[in-house]
């Protein structure tokens, strides 16, 4: 039996053996609540030809096979204050990976495991409980916190995994540090204003932005528009000074009708060397609800800014935060945007088939075609745009209220902007199988 698997079972036999010690509901009277929480995944992941066969000569290892476990415990609660309820939460995570993942991150490191506190923070909220909110509600918080905006192309992930901490491709921490953030909701309108502050890894680049979101629902036509502004100031870091950017994005999500919808985001950046990188993508779906396992199919693209290599500017679009919300949302193809490239420099077109043969399975089969915007990898001239072509095969299954079980296999036919950056020309090819419970 191969080690990746060995592991898969022994973090499978943790996690039955931590469901049995767990409560969610502490106490519950008087609007006074006290919840445990407990969340546990590991995935363990398997391929061939990792960076097209030259995985060893980009980043001197083997980064076909590796298994990674996250492990998420802490309270939340609440209680009545003047008029409405005041809230709390404090969790930590543990974060671990065995072998070296597609990432490169781990590559020589002798440690990467890491614990350390996730949500740790403060709030208060009108009206009286956590379920129920006045029409018109306001709610503050601050400290570490989850925030998301729209579909997360700007913002959803305040915190870095991988490298020391292990965990790259779970994702477990998400918050931003020491934030702070207001909203209003009244009838169809909310109104927020924030700021915002990154955790990155020992190499990575921490920085705060502030700024603020609005959104707006026409209820009868099924449409939602937002509008985002965001401020990231220059910003010294250890090597070097980090130039910020003001960044304007527009947003829309509309429901035609029950069948069809479309969504899409136009972000115009203003960096303060003098540049105007964009980004933006534009998406439609259309689902058979009365046919047999109510088929969606869809059609996205998205356009996102490099850097012109000819001039002494940065024209590249700057990524700011984003996370993961659904497959392709924001790392585009299970390998392309997990592991070699983000959401800069890239065009991208995807063409999604889902289908639901019952309420427990969902299966996706994606297919994206990934061009360059400008013909570098970071900053390497490559001669040509061509990425590649990607497939994504992913099966979710719900097993229960607690457990869930997902597996894909993907592959990545290398163009010829891959073959040049890394010298091989074979086809990456990936697995995962994820298992995950929670309380």
């Amino acid at each position: 039996m191969k080690k990746s698997t060995l592991r898969l079972l022994l973090c499978l036999l943790i996690s039955v053996t931590m469901s049995a010690k767990a409560n969610t509901l502490l106490y519950d009277e008087d609007g006074r609540r006290l919840d445990f929480y407990l969340n546990f995944a590991t995935a363990t992941f398997f391929g061939d030809n990792a960076y097209f066969g030259e995985s060893e000569n980009v980043y001197g290892a083997n980064l076909d096979d590796w298994t990674e476990v996250a492990f998420e415990l802490g309270f939340s609660g609440e209680t009545p204050l003047g008029g409405g309820a005041l809230f709390s939460e404090v969790t930590g995570i543990y974060t671990q990976t065995w072998g070296d993942d597609a990432s490169g991150l781990t590559v020589g490191l002798s440690s990467t495991h890491e614990f350390d506190l996730e949500q740790a923070h403060l709030g208060w909220r009108s009206g009286n409980t956590f379920e129920s909110l006045d029409k018109d509600a306001l709610t503050i918080r601050y400290g570490h916190f989850d925030y998301l905006v729209g579909s997360g192309i700007l913002l959803a992930d305040g915190n870095s995994d991988g490298g020391e901490r292990g965990g790259w491709w779970l994702g477990a921490r998400r918050t931003f540090r020491n934030s702070f953030l207001a909203t209003l909701e009244s009838g169809e309108w909310k109104a927020e204003g924030f700021y915002l502050e990154n955790k990155a890894r020992f190499d990575g680049v921490e920085g705060h932005g502030y700024g603020a979101n609005f959104e707006y629902g026409f209820v009868e036509a099924g449409l939602n528009t937002g509008l985002l502004y965001i401020k990231i100031p220059n910003q010294t870091q250890s090597d070097g000074d980090f130039i910020g950017h003001h960044s304007w994005a527009l947003r829309a999500d509309w429901a035609s009708t029950p069948e069809l919808s479309f969504s899409g985001e136009y972000i115009y950046q203003s960096r303060y060397s003098g540049t105007h990188p964009k980004g933006w993508f534009l998406k439609g779906a259309y689902r058979w609800n009365d046919t047999g396992w109510t088929p969606e199919l869809s059609y996205r693209y998205a356009h996102f800014d490099g850097d012109d290599l000819s001039t002494n500017a940065n024209e590249e679009f700057a990524t700011i935060a984003y996370g993961f919300t659904d497959y392709g949302t924001w790392y585009q193809g299970e390998i392309t945007g997990n592991y070699p490239l983000g959401n800069n420099n890239l065009k991208s077109h995807m063409v999604r088939l889902q289908l639901f043969p019952n309420d427990k399975i969902t299966v996706n089969t994606i297919y994206y075609n990934f061009t360059l915007d400008q013909p570098n990898i970071f900053g390497d001239p490559v001669g040509t745009t061509d990425w590649g072509d990607e497939v994504n095969l992913m099966l979710d299954y719900s097993i229960n209220n607690h457990w869930s079980l997902s597996g894909v296999f993907s592959w990545l036919v290398p163009g010829e902007a891959a073959r040049n950056w890394t010298g091989g020309d074979k086809t990456w090819v990936y697995g995962m199988i994820y298992v995950s419970f929670s309380l």
